[in-house]
């Protein structure tokens, strides 16, 4: 049986390729963070602890956003990583612990 095209899509923090749904989505809206899917500009962070870390000390979201990211705005994409069981959180197994068990 011939298996379907796999969405890739690369991690903010550690530049490695994911399928698009081991990663989490992130935008920033109107209203502010938006975890998942939203209209917009938006990245995706892995689910390795310290990925979201590395993007900020590189201003990776901010030349990803086009623009500057207050310390505001910051603190609520760590909150809505948090409500998604981000990394770090120890709401999610990572990516390659899920990979191995299929």
């Amino acid at each position: 049986m011939k298996r379907g095209h796999v969405p890739m899509r690369t991690c903010l923090g550690c530049y490695r390729r994911f399928p698009k749904s081991g990663l989490f989505r992130f935008t920033l809206g109107r209203e502010g963070p938006v975890a998942g899917q939203g209209a917009g500009r938006g990245y995706y962070i892995c689910r390795n602890d310290g990925c979201f870390e590395k993007a900020l000390g590189r201003r990776s979201l901010s030349r990803l956003l086009r623009r500057a990211v207050g310390a505001e705005e910051v603190e609520g994409f760590r909150r809505a990583l948090r409500e998604t069981g981000g990394p770090g959180t120890g709401g999610e197994r990572s990516w390659r612990e899920r990979e191995s068990t299929r």
